[in-house]
């Protein structure tokens, strides 16, 4: 079922079982194409370079509750990847990215898991025209540097009480532009917690954050910042004025 999370904490880790996936690269300069895979978790790229993965779909069951179910694709300790042109359906978290760089994420549809996409302690990350719907959070970045999000469609991740659009913990150097973040329970939520080297600068702008009439009982709110670092704010397309809002018992939770 891997990856399997360890502790309940914002800094849980993960210990990588290659057994546990039905597909484990382990050579590099490899491009995986064209392919259909249904398990409880989907591809393993571990220490590895140069690979691409496109033209693809990945479903775990439904059935299984969220936290017993794997990664659908686990980027680890790896550098320049690509996945690009993927669904992925039913997944603990769709794609995940850890102690990686240059990794580019592009027209990937993920739906129904906890995270979408979900980037921890990587580097130079390019996420473009991502559909991320009915998940617990649709793209989570945290306590990485040099981030991308872009041209990315997150609509009604609401599965968990606390669900967000577009999650950002500690970004060094993000960019997050011309996304729409549609019927979360919290549009774009932003965690400074002392950040890369205690220095936080992102840039969020011409974003569309919108909530849904049918379901007023749910609260969704550009959350701009704590404190601490630089964060730009730029043309945000939103039915309602910026509200800003110091949440109380920080952010994303872990081991759900």
């Amino acid at each position: 079922m891997g990856p399997v999370e360890m502790g309940g904490s914002l800094f849980a880790a993960y210990k990588v079982r290659p057994a546990d996936f039905c597909v484990v690269i382990n050579a590099t300069n490899v491009t995986v194409v064209n392919f259909r895979i249904r398990c409880t978790a989907g591809i393993l790229v571990a220490g590895l370079r140069n690979v691409t993965i496109s033209r693809g779909s990945i479903e775990e069951s439904l059935e299984l509750p969220v936290y017993r179910r794997g990664a659908g694709i686990y980027i680890y300790n790896s550098t320049h990847v690509v996945v690009k042109d993927v669904y992925l359906s039913g997944f603990h978290d769709g794609v995940y990215v850890e102690q990686s760089s240059d990794v580019k994420i592009e027209n990937v549809t993920i739906l129904r898991s906890r995270y979408g996409v979900h980037v921890m302690f990587s580097r130079s990350v390019d996420i473009r025209g991502v559909s991320a719907m009915h998940n617990y959070v649709g793209v989570a970045t945290m306590y990485s540097q040099d981030i991308y999000v872009g041209d990315s469609a997150l609509v009604d991740n609401v599965d968990w009480s606390e669900g967000y659009g577009l999650f950002i913990a500690d970004v060094a150097n993000g960019t997050f532009i011309r996304n729409r973040s549609l019927g979360n329970v919290h549009g774009i939520y932003i965690l400074v917690m002392g950040g890369w080297g205690n220095r936080t600068d992102i840039v969020i702008a011409e974003n569309w954050v919108e909530g849904e009439p049918h379901r007023p009982h749910l609260q969704r709110r550009l959350v701009p910042i704590r404190e601490g670092g630089e964060q730009h704010l730029r043309g945000q397309l939103h039915p309602r004025p910026l509200r800003r809002y110091v949440p109380h018992g920080g952010g994303a939770k872990s081991g759900y």
